[in-house]
């Protein structure tokens, strides 16, 4: 960077523009550079690209956000300083580590299980679908095996705000949610599992866990390992 100018010099033929966004354009237009290959060379900072917590490899967003901080949603929850401030947030709000142990939490997911429950009712009776939770028989499996390791009991099919989730751990407000291929589409979950995650959290402040099946069958171990991190 050129710091009398404040401008932004393109390492390859030396053009200058005013932002990281205005070098992205330029590197494409002019040079069809991969971004990732030209900010590991110029631009990426020691230890960039490697997880905060467990120093294993990020992912590359853009040239403008460079690396993400954390590899996984676990190494975001096991942050010292995102549980610090997690706690001082839920005891300031709620008067409660876990939300889910305040009472007006409590009142809160029953009024809108119960107003949801008569809309998704309604829904499912219109398009002539059943109404109760699908459970699968690798999701039985997994969640049979995670509780008996564990030792806490594992909800299944618990119904809260108009949805029903695969395993609901009501000691830790968490949900545990099985992903088989239908949930995914090109790869990526699809859109309404990912709505639905969001509408959740941020109505009950619920920590969702997703299992991929192809992890489960991969690793078991790794996998109920990961969800032991989150009821320590």
């Amino acid at each position: 960077m050129d710091l009398e100018s404040n401008m932004i010099n393109c390492q390859i033929c030396q053009y200058s523009v005013k932002s990281l966004y205005g070098l992205a354009r330029h590197l494409t237009s002019r040079h069809n550079q991969d971004h990732k290959n030209y900010y590991d060379q110029y631009i990426k900072k020691e230890n960039e690209g490697l997880c905060f917590i467990c120093k294993k490899s990020t992912r590359f967003n853009s040239m403008t956000r460079g690396y993400s901080k954390y590899c996984c949603q676990l190494c975001v929850w096991k942050d010292p300083e995102n549980i610090k401030n997690r706690t001082e947030t839920f005891i300031i709000k709620y008067g409660q580590i876990h939300p889910n142990k305040n009472l007006d939490i409590k009142k809160k997911i029953s009024f809108v299980s119960k107003k949801n429950w008569k809309i998704q009712y309604q829904k499912r009776i219109d398009i002539k679908s059943p109404f109760c939770a699908r459970i699968g028989l690798y999701e039985t499996q997994c969640l049979d095996f995670i509780q008996t390791n564990i030792g806490i009991e594992i909800e299944r099919g618990k119904f809260i705000g108009g949805y029903f989730l695969d395993g609901y751990i009501n000691q830790f407000n968490i949900a545990l949610e099985f992903d088989e291929e239908h949930h995914y589409v090109n790869g990526n979950l699809n859109k309404k599992d990912i709505d639905r995650q969001n509408q959740l959290e941020r109505l009950f402040n619920i920590t969702f866990i997703r299992i991929d099946k192809r992890e489960w069958e991969k690793n078991k171990m790794e996998v109920l390992n990961s969800v032991k991190e989150f009821i320590k």
